[in-house]
Order: structure tokens, then sequence, then C-alpha cells
């Protein structure tokens, strides 16, 4: 049974909580996806074990240093790790805004997931921390990403052209916002 210490409940299917050493092998086997890479800017491909190790360090220096937790990760309500979701940019430089960004395991895809998370990880930020603004950048091509969004309470704010820089090629993105009205 899981720790039930920093678990915000999304459905009764799904919760939030922290990652786990133990989730290394489970994030290497969803993270290793092409679909994944092309989605986000940050994450490698092959993702391989050592890729894991570097964020599991990552997230536990930023628990350690933020003064609030940053990093979830998506598990279903046995346990299993299926994605994560996270403020990009630290608490600590700029309190009012974050950037929110996520992934989930292709398994997971089309299946409503995503946008409830985002949506109940959103308002629970912005009712319960000094957060009032949240945004997410989406490559261009990234619709279902989009979709997510603006199910989920964000508002396309505008293009950002030739914003982001992935292997050498410049990528349009779009900057959605959710502010705490």
């Amino acid at each position: 049974m899981m720790n039930k210490k920093n678990v915000l409940p999304i459905t009764a299917d799904y919760f939030l909580n922290e990652l786990h050493v133990s989730d290394k092998e489970q994030l290497v086997f969803l993270m290793n996806d092409k679909g994944i890479y092309d989605n986000t800017l940050k994450v490698p491909h092959p993702y391989g074990i050592d890729d894991a190790e570097t964020w599991l360090e990552i997230v536990y220096k930023k628990k350690l240093t933020e003064p609030i937790q940053t990093e979830w990760v998506i598990r279903d309500k046995e346990g299993l790790l299926i994605g994560g979701i996270g403020l990009v940019q630290s608490m600590i430089d700029k309190p009012h805004k974050n950037e929110l960004g996520y992934w989930l395991g292709r398994p997971y895809w089309g299946k409503g997931i995503m946008t409830e998370v985002v949506k109940k990880l959103s308002d629970h930020l912005l009712a319960n921390t000094d957060l009032v603004r949240l945004e997410a950048h989406v490559f261009a091509h990234n619709f279902p990403s989009m979709k997510v969004l603006e199910k989920a309470g964000f508002k396309r704010e505008g293009i950002l052209r030739k914003n982001h820089k992935k292997n050498d090629t410049y990528l349009d993105g779009f900057l959605y916002a959710k502010l705490d009205d």
C-alpha cells in the first residue's frame, strides 16, 4: 500500500504523490518512448537507467530546496507510476508564477487522465500557494496537449515563434496560462 503522505487524489483510479527510487524501472520503461521525446523539450531519447537516476537526483535536490512540493508522479490506484507533472521554474525566484510540465506513458494516452491531473493540480496550486499564474508551453504540433490544457481551464495567450530549439531545429510553440481569478 502506498504511503498517503503528500498524496493528491485525482479520481478514484488515479492520484499524485512523490517519485521514489523504486519507480526507476517503470520510469525508464515509460519514458523510453519516441512520442514522449517528440513532445517534450528536455527528455532524452533513448531514455535509460542513467537518465532516470539523474532525474531522481534532480527531484530529490528540489525537494530539499523548494518551499513547496514541485514534482509529482501520476499513479494508478495500485500505485504504479504512469506519468509525471511538475513545476519547471524555482518557486524561490518567482513565487507568483510558474510553468507546468507534464508527460504520460503511452498506454494511458487518450483516456482523459492528463486533463483531470492538470485541472486538479493547477486548481490546487492556485488555491493553496502564492501562485497567481500557471503557464504551459506546447509545441505547435502537439494538438492533444493543447486540448488537455484548454479542457483544464488554461487559455491560449499566443504563439511563440521559434521559441524552442530541439536538435538544432527551431520550433514554434503556444503559450497557455491559467490564473487564480
